[in-house]
């Protein structure tokens, strides 16, 4: 009975660790979502702050597209896959070894993203820095998820 419990607890767990993944993947599709929007639609400053976190810097650079198409969009497409995947470990825990290497492959995006940022165009968009902050917070969910949900012990 004691197991049972505990597999129903660490169930219990692992759902609202998905639910809050596909909550922040929300989130990250809308600043994304914006940020695409922005450059697609209305070329023009994303945010008005200027100086070292002037987004216009990094969103008008030459990095800001792969292949003529915005990063912001590609970030866009990647939040809502990191939610569909999410789903998808409510349903089925086999799932989660996808949603940990969409986190991974998310993650060494944002750090290429960071550097870029930081040493080659020597600006740091803060709309960019949150949709980086989402993704590697659904990477810590995914690995808490992965490890049974128990997020305690990634931080210890």
């Amino acid at each position: 009975m004691q197991n049972q419990i505990t597999s129903q607890g660490i169930g219990l767990i692992r759902q609202r660790l998905s639910w809050a993944i596909v909550v922040l993947s929300a989130a990250g599709l809308v600043v994304s979502g914006y940020l695409a929007w922005s450059d697609l639609a209305t070329p023009s400053d994303v945010c008005p702050i200027t100086g070292p976190f002037e987004c216009s810097l990094v969103t008008s650079s030459s990095y800001s597209r792969i292949g003529g198409i915005p990063v912001a969009l590609l970030g866009a497409f990647w939040f809502i896959v990191a939610s569909l995947l999410a789903v998808g470990v409510i349903n089925k825990t086999s799932w989660v070894k996808f949603q940990l290497a969409w986190s991974v492959l998310g993650t060494v995006g944002v750090a290429w993203l960071v550097y870029v940022e930081l040493f080659l165009i020597a600006s740091i968009c803060l709309l960019c820095t949150l949709t980086h902050s989402i993704g590697i917070a659904v990477l810590i969910l995914t690995l808490a998820i992965w490890r049974g949900g128990r997020p305690q012990e990634l931080i210890s």
